[in-house]
């Protein structure tokens, strides 16, 4: 756990190369900081069920972060939690990830700006395989492009009230259990069907 008490208090976070399994809490968590960069990483069968709960603790959660990258690493298997969780995060990048079989979405994104997810392989997650909610002001500025996403039990790309949402070159298939792949909806409150 890197924890600032506001966004830029830490600064030039590397993690390279660097293996965390089986974690009852977030693999790795990452709050307040400002200049992170994760490559080469396996962070694995992190979060679980015990306090605070189901789907709050996943095996990367990157908090009130600016300027983060993400790359070429592994984030799978988490059993109660997303693979990567974003929330209040601007200039981030997650490129050449294996994103899958976590048990709630491949990537969530809260609250953030200017993010780019490109040459992913996100699949077989327990919800969506990228899910951009919708708290108080919902995301912007957001491009999904050249992932490969494919059999998440939810939508391959699910986003509410996100603004600038560009999503192109994803190949989507098998999610959800209708035809519709992608749901982009204005709505400021998530429907669950």
């Amino acid at each position: 756990i890197f924890r600032g008490k506001k966004t830029g208090d830490l600064y030039d976070i590397h993690l390279v190369n660097v293996t965390v399994r089986n974690c009852t809490f977030n693999g790795v968590e990452i709050d307040g900081a400002r200049k992170v960069r994760i490559d080469g990483c396996d962070f694995s069968e992190n979060g679980s069920s015990v306090v605070p709960g189901p789907r709050l603790q996943h095996n990367l959660l990157v908090k009130r972060a600016d300027d983060v990258i993400i790359s070429n690493s592994r984030l799978d298997s988490s059993p109660n939690g997303c693979g990567v969780a974003l929330s209040a995060c601007n200039q981030l990048q997650v490129t050449g990830c294996e994103i899958a079989r976590n048990g709630w979405h491949g990537v969530l994104l809260s609250e953030c700006s200017t993010a780019t997810l490109s040459g992913c392989l996100i699949e077989a997650s327990d919800g969506s395989g990228i899910m951009s909610e919708f708290l108080f002001q919902g995301s912007e500025n957001i491009s999904i492009t050249g992932n490969h996403i494919q059999y998440n039990e939810g939508y391959g790309i699910e986003a509410y009230a996100s603004r600038k949402l560009v999503q192109t070159g994803n190949r989507l298939e098998g999610n959800g259990t209708s035809e519709a792949q992608v749901k982009i909806s204005d709505l400021k409150e998530i429907i669950m069907e």
